[in-house]
């Protein structure tokens, strides 16, 4: 079917295709990605069903056969250096015995630092 309308007959001269889309390649397609979206969530429900099944219970997949018990050395680092935070903050020390200068809990400090401001105005 020949359009001899003025811009598609310079539309061709240049080379361009005016023809329309097929509707049935579009259907088709359409129905087509339907198709395979519809198989992805299948596999999704199936691999789904199998981890919460009780016949993988207790065989771990490869590479994480120690869960969560294996740690890194950031992650004992990190954990160390709380236990020493921890200590400071929670704990009682001397700082300078020679001027007097000691550590406090942090809660004891916050309570002696309220106490000095009541009596100021």
């Amino acid at each position: 079917m020949a359009d001899n309308r003025p811009e598609f007959v310079e539309s061709r001269k240049r080379g361009f295709d005016v023809s329309d889309a097929n509707p049935w390649h579009i259907l088709a397609s359409g129905v087509g990605l339907l198709i395979v979206i519809g198989l992805c969530l299948i596999a999704v429900a199936i691999l789904l069903a199998w981890r919460d099944s009780g016949a993988n219970r207790g065989t771990p997949l490869p590479g994480f056969e120690h869960g969560t018990v294996a740690r890194t050395s950031i992650e004992e680092d990190r954990a160390e250096m709380d236990s020493e935070t921890e200590t400071h903050l929670r704990g009682y020390r001397w700082i300078d015995r020679d001027r007097g200068v000691v550590q406090v809990p942090i809660e004891r400090a916050m309570e002696l630092i309220a106490g000095e401001s009541e009596g100021k105005p």
